[in-house]
């Protein structure tokens, strides 16, 4: 069973290359703490329909804590993984055969202690 995820939505930039670097195992793993879902064999395809690839690892976290965990984990278990907004590139880039971290639900942004600056944490959103 092949699993279609098609790519809408607000345009999403990711920063950090800690996040870019990082690398993921595939199964078995996930007991000790939480960990994003993964599915396997997962069509990706851009919002024009210009650009689709079948990533053998796409993994979905919905919390920074997942991210990290997942990370932190499957850095030591050497799977490429590069991570992706909402696929609004119309080139493409951001898909990658190997596997790809889903970085949608992390939309997180966080309130600095000192009065008034805020940051974004794992991503950014683009106008």
């Amino acid at each position: 069973m092949r699993t279609v995820l098609r790519l809408v939505g607000p345009v999403v930039a990711v920063s950090g290359a800690a996040i870019a670097a990082g690398r993921f195992r595939r199964v078995g793993y996930m007991d000790e703490k939480p960990f994003a879902s993964l599915e396997k064999d997962a069509e990706l395809i851009n919002w024009s329909s210009t650009h689709e690839l079948t990533t053998k690892s796409l993994y979905q976290p919905e919390s920074t804590e997942e991210l990290v965990n997942t990370l932190k984990k499957c850095q030591e278990d050497g799977l490429r993984i590069r991570p992706m907004g909402s696929g609004l590139s119309p080139n493409g880039i951001g898909f990658d055969q190997e596997g790809t971290v889903g970085m949608g639900l992390l939309d997180n942004v966080w309130v600095s202690p000192q009065k008034g600056s805020t940051y974004c944490f794992s991503l950014s959103l683009e106008a």
